[in-house]
């Protein structure tokens, strides 16, 4: 599973780059309220991570939103164990 850098708002990021912080917020489900709480964390300045494996709704997304977007089967235990849930301050599934 490949993660790739996108410019824009609707980046990618490796896990190395939100792995390397020390807690932020993990969304996981890019439907109208995944996109939503993403945002409103965002704007509270939150860390957030938004993790799919369909982003087609993200065309929603805010382009002010900075947070990471990581796209992959997240069923599978490999996606969950790359998201770094161990750092994760709070988990959403929506």
């Amino acid at each position: 599973m490949a993660n790739k850098k996108v410019a824009g708002p609707n980046r990618f990021y490796p896990k190395d780059v939100w792995k390397k912080k020390d807690e932020y917020d993990v969304i996981i489900g890019c439907s109208e309220t995944g996109v939503k709480l993403a945002q409103h964390f965002a704007l509270l300045r939150e860390k957030v991570l938004l993790a799919d494996s369909d982003i087609s709704s993200l065309e929603e997304l805010s382009p002010a939103y900075a947070g990471w977007i990581f796209k992959g089967d997240i069923t599978s235990l490999d996606a969950l164990t790359e998201l770094g849930l161990e750092k994760a301050s709070q988990i959403y599934v929506v």
